[in-house]
């Protein structure tokens, strides 16, 4: 394969990007390059910071591989609508139809995006690499064309149940939201203690909006040095006040949901997770300099896992030579690909084998960084 410097390139950007989505005029390509087209699903002026971010990480992607001498060929970035538009059957599908020298895809960037579009991807025999969605689950027989970045919820259950015993000696319990978040995470988390001969103490589910009042009173009255959950942030959020309430003096672990809800943080006792890359590790760092370079502010959570998305992508295109129709089997035959963030490998289902979570103590101001999840702390 190629190397990854030649990829990633980092001389000064000299071809104007064109966001083919927004109407610009079209690039000139450097003379002797054929123009390929990369994908992103989303659009930069109508969505949330994080998807704006995820967009121009792989903006970021497409500037440095454009930039570089060594690059076979021009990539135009086009942005496609998640949302219907009036006339058409689903959202974007007939554009992605209609686009020739698509290469793949970056994204969709919410599960219910990746739900309703997956079966049109894979009809299509198009890629694409999700970088940021946690939830939903992969068929047993996998999709053909379809990569995820980050740890699923199953995946980090099974993580913060290791986490939750290596930081208590005694007793543990496990609660769940009753949601397609908490349920994966409690499976995964059962299994791993049982296997750890660390077996919860007791197992409960809790519905969301649900008062969790009588379930924390029965918690610190039986007094597990830990309580693990798994859910949904406003129900963790929610379960957390109440155990404090009734007294509980364990600690708290909890699934990145309630961080995400909390970013302040939550006062001592509380330990949660990321699923992107954490923006004090040194590999992010390097990146955040290119991205604030060019756009002049911070790189939100999971903008170097998209840049990561674009970057397989456009390795793939190097490897077949420019042919789209050749990427899909480029990317199930080579699984492995080292990253920035991390090193990927993906299994059958497209799932990543193994994936490290970032782990973070909240504090009454923020959340500390306490280590990531496949590396001791410190």
């Amino acid at each position: 394969m190629r190397s990854r410097a030649a990829l990633r390139g980092l001389a000064p950007l000299l071809l104007v990007l064109t966001l083919v989505a927004c109407g610009g005029a079209e690039a000139v390509p450097e003379a002797g390059r054929e123009i390929l087209v990369l994908g992103v699903m989303g659009a930069s002026d109508s969505q949330g910071a994080t998807v704006v971010g995820m967009i121009r990480g792989v903006e970021q992607a497409v500037a440095e591989y454009n930039a570089n001498d060594d690059s076979r060929y021009e990539i135009e970035l086009k942005e496609f609508n998640t949302q219907e538009r009036p006339g058409e059957a689903g959202a974007g599908e007939n554009e992605i139809a209609n686009t020739e020298r698509l290469i793949g895809v970056v994204g969709p960037f919410a599960l219910p995006d990746v739900e309703s579009l997956g079966p049109a991807f894979e009809n299509s025999g198009l890629p694409y690499i999700v970088p940021s969605v946690t939830g939903g689950g992969v068929p047993d027989d996998g999709w053909m064309n379809f990569r995820r970045l980050v740890a699923n919820d199953r995946q980090e259950g099974r993580i913060l149940a290791t986490r939750a015993a290596d930081r208590v000696d005694g007793a543990i319990a496990l609660v769940s939201e009753d949601s397609a978040e908490g349920e994966p995470f409690a499976e995964a988390a059962k299994a791993e203690l049982d296997r750890l001969q660390r077996s919860p103490t007791r197992t409960d589910t809790i519905d969301r909006g649900a008062n969790p009042t009588a379930l924390a009173a029965a918690l610190a009255k039986d007094a597990p040095e830990a309580v693990l959950y798994g859910g949904g942030g406003a129900t963790g959020k929610a379960l957390l006040d109440a155990l404090r309430k009734a007294e509980f003096r364990g600690l708290t672990v909890a699934s990145h949901q309630i961080r995400d809800a909390h970013p302040a943080g939550l006062g001592g006792g509380v330990v949660s997770t990321s699923a992107a890359c954490d923006p004090a590790a040194a590999p992010a760092a390097r990146f955040a300099g290119r991205f604030e370079d060019r756009f002049e502010s911070k790189p939100p959570a999971f903008a170097l896992e998209a840049y990561e998305a674009a970057l397989m992508l456009l390795e793939a295109a190097e490897e077949m030579q420019g042919n789209p129709n050749g990427i899909p089997e480029f990317l199930r035959l080579n699984r492995r690909f080292r990253g920035d963030s991390k090193q990927y490998e993906f299994d059958d289902r497209g799932e990543p084998v193994n994936p490290p979570v970032w782990i973070y103590e909240s504090t009454n101001g923020g959340w500390k960084p306490a280590g990531r999840s496949d590396r001791p702390a410190g």
